[in-house]
C-alpha cells in the first residue's frame, strides 16, 4: 500500500482493536497491527470495504431489483436497463429461481466490485498516453485529508 502520509498516525493500537472488533473485523488485532505498526489506513479501508459488502450482499438479500428491472425492460430507455430486464424475465420463464437469479446477481456484484477497487488501486488509465492525470483515494479524518492513501483495496476485498 503506497502513499502512507507523514503527520496524522491514526488511533492508539489498543482503540483500533476496540473499533475493528465493533465493526465486526475477523481479526481485529492484525488489523490494528497494521495501521498501527506501518501507518497503512487500515481502518479507513475496512470502513470501506465493509460498506461496499453490504451494497453487494443486499444483491441476494432482496429481490425487489428484480421487480424493478422487469419493469425497466418493458418500459424502454438505456439499453442497459430494456436488455438486462428482458434478459430476466427470459430466465425466469425459462424456470430459474428468484434465489438463483439473487445469487448470481451478487456474484456479478462483487465481480464489478472487484474491477472498480483494482481501477481505484491501479491509480491510472494504463491504456492512455502519461500526460493524463492519475487518482488516489485518501482517508480523511474531522473532513480533513490525512495524506494517507487507501491501497489495496481489491486485495482484501475477501477479508
Amino acid at each position: 500500500m503506497a502513499g502512507n502520509g507523514q503527520g496524522y498516525q491514526g488511533y492508539p493500537y489498543p482503540e483500533l482493536v476496540r473499533r475493528f472488533r465493533e465493526l465486526g473485523a475477523q481479526d481485529a488485532e492484525s488489523w490494528a497491527k497494521s495501521e498501527s505498526g506501518e501507518n497503512i489506513p487500515q481502518l479507513a479501508r475496512f470502513c470501506l470495504l465493509r460498506g461496499t459488502w453490504r451494497g453487494i450482499n443486499s444483491w441476494a438479500t432482496s429481490d425487489t431489483w428484480i421487480d424493478s428491472s422487469l419493469k425497466e425492460g418493458t418500459r424502454g430507455g438505456h439499453e442497459i436497463f430494456v436488455k438486462g430486464g428482458q434478459a430476466l424475465r427470459r430466465l425466469l420463464d425459462a424456470g430459474a429461481s428468484r434465489s438463483d437469479l439473487q445469487d448470481l446477481a451478487r456474484l456479478i456484484a462483487f465481480n464489478a466490485t472487484f474491477e472498480v477497487l483494482d481501477r481505484i488501486d491501479d491509480g491510472y488509465d494504463a491504456g492512455l498516453e502519461d500526460d493524463y492525470p492519475g487518482w488516489r483515494l485518501i482517508e480523511t479524518m474531522d473532513e480533513k485529508e490525512t495524506a494517507r492513501t487507501l491501497g489495496g483495496l481489491h486485495e482484501s476485498l475477501l477479508e
